[in-house]
């Protein structure tokens, strides 16, 4: 169903989405997970799952590398 770098794109980033939201709402769910961070991890998260989410989102756009024919 299309090329082949079309099917990748469809899995990379539906990927990245689910990764990224699963964990920033997770962490706004249970700011209590938070506690048990070192005192300047826990201010940078803020208790949000925000800043978490934008993290892994970023980390995992660069580990799942774009196939080189799809650019």
């Amino acid at each position: 169903m299309g090329p082949e770098w079309y099917n990748k794109i469809l899995l990379r980033i539906p990927t990245i989405v689910a990764v990224s939201l699963g964990l920033g709402y997770g962490l706004g769910a249970t700011p209590g997970v938070l506690a048990l961070l070192p005192s300047p991890v826990a201010i940078i998260f803020g208790g949000s799952g925000i800043v978490p989410a934008a993290i892994c989102a970023i980390l995992l756009n660069i580990v799942l590398k774009k196939d080189s024919a799809a650019q």
